[in-house]
C-alpha cells in the first residue's frame, strides 16, 4: 500500500465514524420555555405589611399650683449670630391654675456678632402677657414674634420646655439670635 492509498483509507474511515457519532448524537430541538419552566417566588411570600411606628413616647401633664416658677436654661441649638454661657427664666402662674403671666428670662455672657459690647439681656414681660394652659402645657410668643415659650407642666409644682431667644437691638436696629434654650423650672415656695 502506498502512503497515498493509507492516507486516503484513513481519511474515510475517519468521515464513516464521524458520521455515524453524528448520527448517534441527538441534535437540540427548538422546544419553547414555557412560563411555568421559570420559577416565580410566591407572591404572599414577599412582605405586604409595612411595620407600625413606634408608639409615642407618653408625657406627663399636670395641673400647676399658682405662684411664681423659675429655673435654668441651657443653649441646645446655638443662634446664628449670637451665643451666652447662661440663663435663667421665670414666670408665674395664676390663681386659678389656667394661665401663665409675666414671663420673663435673663442670659448671661452674651455675644453678638452685631454689636461691640458684652450686653446682659432680659425681658421681663408685662402683666397683660399671658398664655392659657391646656393639659398642662402652654405656649407664649411675644407679640414681635422674637421670643417663643413654650412649656410642659410635669407636676404641679415642676415644668421643662424651651424657649427662643432673638433680641433686637435699640441701639443699631439689628437683632442678635441666640438660638433656642432648654429651661426647667420649680415654683418658688417663698415668692
Amino acid at each position: 500500500m502506498t502512503r497515498s492509498s493509507f492516507a486516503h483509507s484513513a481519511i474515510g474511515l475517519m468521515l464513516v465514524i464521524f458520521f455515524v457519532i453524528g448520527c448517534s448524537v441527538s441534535a437540540p430541538t427548538n422546544t419553547p420555555i414555557t412560563q411555568t419552566d421559570i420559577p416565580i417566588p410566591n407572591e404572599t411570600s414577599l412582605p405586604t405589611d409595612t411595620p407600625e411606628p413606634p408608639p409615642k413616647p407618653t408625657t406627663i401633664t399636670a395641673k400647676p399650683q399658682p405662684g411664681t416658677f423659675s429655673g435654668d436654661m441651657e443653649n441646645s441649638i446655638a443662634g446664628n449670630n449670637a451665643s451666652a454661657s447662661s440663663g435663667s427664666i421665670k414666670f408665674i402662674v395664676s390663681e386659678d391654675g389656667a394661665r401663665i403671666a409675666n414671663p420673663g428670662y435673663f442670659i448671661y455672657d452674651t455675644k453678638c456678632a452685631l454689636i461691640s459690647r458684652d450686653i446682659l439681656t432680659m425681658e421681663l414681660l408685662n402683666e397683660d402677657d399671658s398664655s392659657p394652659i391646656v393639659n398642662g402645657n402652654f405656649e407664649f410668643i411675644s407679640e414681635s414674634g422674637n421670643l417663643k415659650i413654650k412649656g410642659q407642666f410635669t407636676s404641679p409644682t415642676e415644668a421643662n420646655g424651651t424657649i427662643e431667644i432673638i433680641f433686637e437691638s435699640i441701639d443699631i436696629k439689628e437683632s442678635c439670635d441666640f438660638g433656642t434654650w432648654v429651661w426647667r423650672a420649680s415654683l418658688n415656695p417663698d415668692v
